[in-house]
């Protein structure tokens, strides 16, 4: 995989060819299908514990794939069960849940992959300062936009915004 990660066309690369809505559904899905296999398809399930944007790597096509499986585990054999132990991932990308409890389930997975969706959608950082300088979480910023069905033009930094399909 030669062309970076999703985090360096996202928030690095001022010239990414990242600049169209087509170009970041198809990277998402992507990045959506090796997360489904690893839940659905591979025996045993994997849960990867730290998807985030700079663990999906893009080739020189913009084709996604999951990497960095440091962290990963074989995770339980149904949706109902989930893996106790301490917490670990990327701050900002991490499920409260599983923090919260320490129960690690393939929804944490789904978590931390809907932040990447987030950043897809908004162009900021999955931890960023708002305009006072204060550490803000992107999903506590987008959120509230996409539940009062506000214009997405209003949510993103101007430069990181896509070009319409």
């Amino acid at each position: 995989m030669n062309n970076a990660t999703l985090h360096d066309h996202l928030h690095n690369l001022p010239h990414s060819p990242l600049v169209s809505w087509a170009a970041r559904i198809n990277v998402a899905l992507d990045a959506a299908r090796g997360v489904e296999y690893l839940h659905m398809y591979a025996v045993p399930p994997v849960i990867h514990r730290d998807i985030k944007s700079s663990n999906i790597l893009l080739d020189d096509t913009l084709r996604a794939k999951v990497s960095d499986f440091g962290l990963s585990l074989m995770g339980p054999e149904d949706d109902q069960s989930y893996l106790s132990l301490r917490a670990a991932g990327t701050f900002g990308y991490m499920d409260p849940e599983y923090y919260r409890l320490q129960q690690l389930t393939t929804k944490s997975d789904v978590y931390s992959f809907g932040v990447v969706l987030l950043e897809l959608l908004s162009g900021y950082n999955a931890i960023h300062k708002n305009e006072n300088g204060v550490p803000r979480n992107v999903v506590d910023f987008v959120v509230p936009y996409i539940v009062e069905r506000r214009d997405p033009s209003d949510i993103g930094p101007e430069n990181a915004r896509p070009e319409p399909v």
